[in-house]
């Protein structure tokens, strides 16, 4: 009598991950040659290949199984968390928008946000700009003008995606030529 060992498929989901709240992300597997099945299969692009697309609206264990042509089966998993913080929020304290390609318009940077408000104001209390986005800065200028090198005060009043936290800074800008 004759026994054939077959070997069994092998599978690695890859490592756990953490978040922001509705990032898209591949989810990607390493291991033997076979058929892919992934669980659970809301929001997956695929749940038969190797590498499904997925935007991650809460915490999730994915599930991924791999059968050989045998019928052997391997399964393994892998836990999207999400971030629990607004994200890192930079603010610099500077900027020069004196057309040099460099640092020449004031952002905040940070993409946690679902309602994002960035108030600047000059040393008199007047309003110079209000922002609505976190993709669009300030120039430098005021009503069509550049402004003087100077210090301003901004405020920022944003909402978190993640948490619903209200997010408040205020501070200090330099406008430096």
């Amino acid at each position: 009598m004759k026994i054939t060992v077959i070997q069994s498929p092998t599978v690695t989901a890859g490592a756990n991950k953490t978040v922001i709240s509705g990032t898209q992300i591949t989810l990607s597997v390493n291991g033997t040659s076979g058929a892919y099945s992934w669980s659970p299969s809301q929001g997956l692009s695929c749940v038969t290949c190797s590498s499904p697309v997925v935007t991650v609206l809460q915490k999730t264990t994915f599930y991924v199984i791999i059968t050989n042509t045998n019928g052997c089966i391997a399964i393994d998993s892998v836990v999207i968390s999400m971030d629990e913080t607004c994200g890192n929020i930079y603010i610099p304290n500077a900027f020069s928008p004196n057309g040099d390609g460099q640092n020449d318009i004031f952002f905040v940077y940070g993409t946690a946000f679902n309602q994002f408000e960035l108030k600047i104001y000059d040393q008199w209390g007047e309003m110079i700009t209000k922002i609505n986005d976190t993709s669009t800065g300030w120039d430098g200028t005021f009503k069509g003008k550049e402004m003087n090198s100077d210090v301003y005060l901004y405020k920022l009043n944003g909402l978190c995606k993640t948490t619903g936290e209200v997010v408040i800074k205020s501070g200090t800008i330099a406008l430096v030529k």
